[in-house]
């Protein structure tokens, strides 16, 4: 028995207790088992800093005008044939750029498991867009990251056509 054993045995049974919880936390099940797996000598595991996000859209991105042209070839590769651009205060501290199109929007898997998904392999299995067939122009997924080359604080609203609601975050 390893010493950090009792520690696994016990953060185990705390794991189990959420999980048959009818409205388990998601957040602690997640965390718990983080704490189990990095208590596990048996185990190695990559990890990420949330600093790379920092770092993708900051570096990647080196222009503002770059930023702007992922954002539109998100609307492009989701099959938009009209992206409008609105610039309300953009050059100052606190101004809004508001990007609408008429793509074919995001279902809530397809936002979580591409879009909000770090190195999405999406574009790689379907690399020619479903209406119009266009040849996806995003290539390294950066347009999420993109936004924190032109502000503080990103709000996405979308919407499939078969979708009585919207989604926002």
């Amino acid at each position: 028995m390893t010493e950090n054993q009792p520690k696994i045995l016990k953060l185990k049974e705390q794991l189990s207790k959420e999980l048959s919880k009818e409205n388990s936390d998601s957040n602690k099940i997640l965390s718990l088992s983080n704490q189990i797996a990095g208590l596990d000598d048996s185990l190695v595991r990559f990890s990420v800093d949330a600093g790379i996000i920092n770092r993708l859209g900051k570096e990647l991105v080196g222009r503002h005008e770059t930023a702007v042209s992922e954002l539109v070839k998100n609307a492009y590769d989701a099959d938009a044939t009209e992206v409008t651009l609105v610039f309300e205060n953009a050059w100052n501290a606190g101004g809004t750029l508001l990007v609408q199109d008429n793509g074919s929007g995001m279902n809530r898997e397809q936002l979580i498991n591409g879009f909000m998904r770090l190195s999405s392999s999406d574009k790689v299995h379907n690399p020619i867009s479903p209406l119009y067939e266009r040849t996806r122009a995003g290539r390294k997924g950066i347009g999420r990251f993109a936004t924190q080359r032109l502000g503080k604080q990103l709000t996405i609203i979308t919407q499939t056509q078969n979708s009585d609601s919207a989604i926002r975050i």
